[in-house]
Formats: C-alpha cells, structure tokens, sequence
C-alpha cells in the first residue's frame, strides 16, 4: 500500500512538472511571437516614415523656379501657376498635395514622330539617412488619349543629372533632380494629348 502511494505521488509530481514545463514553453515561444511581431510592426512603420520623407518639392518652370504647379502656354516659356481661362497650354506640370510622392504632367498637341516634352522634377530627402531614389512608375493616367494615338504611341526616358543615369543618391536634408522626357512614336493625323504620373521610389542607404 504504501508503495501504491509513492508511484501515486511520483506519477503526480511528474504530471504537475510536465504542465510546468507545457506552461513556459508556450509562454516562451508566445513572447517570442509577440517580439517578431513588435519588431515586424516597427520595421514596417520605421519603412513607411521614412519612404514619407522622400518626396517631389516641385517642378522646374521654365525660368528655373521650382513651383508646385506650373503651365506652359507658348514656346517662348511663358508661363503660370494656375491655368487661365481660354487659353490653350502646352504642357503641365504638378504635384500630388495629398501624397507628394506623386507627380503628373500632362503634354498636349503632339502630332509628329519624335516630338518630345522635357520636365525636370526636384526631389527632397527629409530623412536622418541617406536615400538611394529612382522613379517606380511612369503610368499614362488616360488609358487613352485624345486624337487617334495610344499610350504605346509614347516613348519613356528619365536620368537623374545625365542621360542613362537612373539612380540618384541623395544625401540626408539633401535635393536632386530627375528629368523626365516624353517622345511621340509615331506620326498621327491629329495632334495628341495625354497625362502620366510618376512615381518615386527609395531605399535607404
């Protein structure tokens, strides 16, 4: 009888030893799961801060300026901040003021092959650390575009300083600039006219 108790006793510290040890396993790989999760969490928000001081200040009008929108009405570089009424422009330029990790253009009256419209955008990095920038996307916002051309009807370039330059870094509180060069394919029978959006993109270095 007194043996039965012992194994009793034996079989029952071991039992409360094994839910023990159950017990701070689970609690251990818990905590190491809320830790991953914290740190995925941070690293996530710490990425989106920083991809947020990386953004589009302007662009270049024609006079060197560096404004947030601007309208190209001749050849001679006139220009303005806001389109004024009646009057046809020949290009345009802004940026997105609620996610100014954007910028549109928009060219108008294009007609024949090789016809280009060059805009220079300014990018700021705002960031503690330097930044390595390039364009993510030059999207036609149209789909479609006025007259009988298409989005495939249009050449793409863009070069940070000097042509084939597609990187550009960009030192903490510093400035570049991207040139961005839109060129009409082919000829058409009516002039052409279209929007596009870039878009940044950037790492940090």
């Amino acid at each position: 009888m007194k043996t039965m108790r012992n194994r009793k006793a034996i079989i029952t510290a071991f039992l409360l030893l094994a839910c023990m040890l159950i017990g701070v396993g689970y609690a251990a790989v818990t905590n190491v799961l809320d830790i991953q999760g914290s740190a995925d969490v941070s690293q996530q928000q710490a990425e989106d801060e920083f991809n947020e001081d990386i953004y589009f200040t302007g662009a270049k009008a024609p006079d060197g300026a560096i404004v947030t929108s601007f309208l190209v009405y001749d050849e001679a570089g006139q220009y303005d901040t806001a389109k004024q009424d009646g009057k046809t422009y020949l290009y345009s330029a802004n940026i997105n003021s609620n996610n100014n990790d954007k910028a549109q253009f928009t060219i108008k009256n294009l007609e024949n092959k090789d016809d280009l419209q060059t805009i220079t955008y300014q990018i700021k990095n705002d960031s503690e650390h330097n930044a390595e920038v390039s364009l993510k996307t030059i999207t036609n916002t149209n789909g479609s575009t006025q007259g009988n051309a298409v989005a495939g009807d249009f050449d793409f370039d863009f070069y940070f300083g000097t042509a084939g330059t597609k990187t550009a870094t960009v030192a903490a509180g510093g400035t570049t600039e991207v040139t961005v060069v839109v060129k009409l394919r082919n000829q058409v029978t009516t002039a052409v006219s279209a929007s596009f959006i870039l878009e940044l993109n950037a790492t940090a270095e």
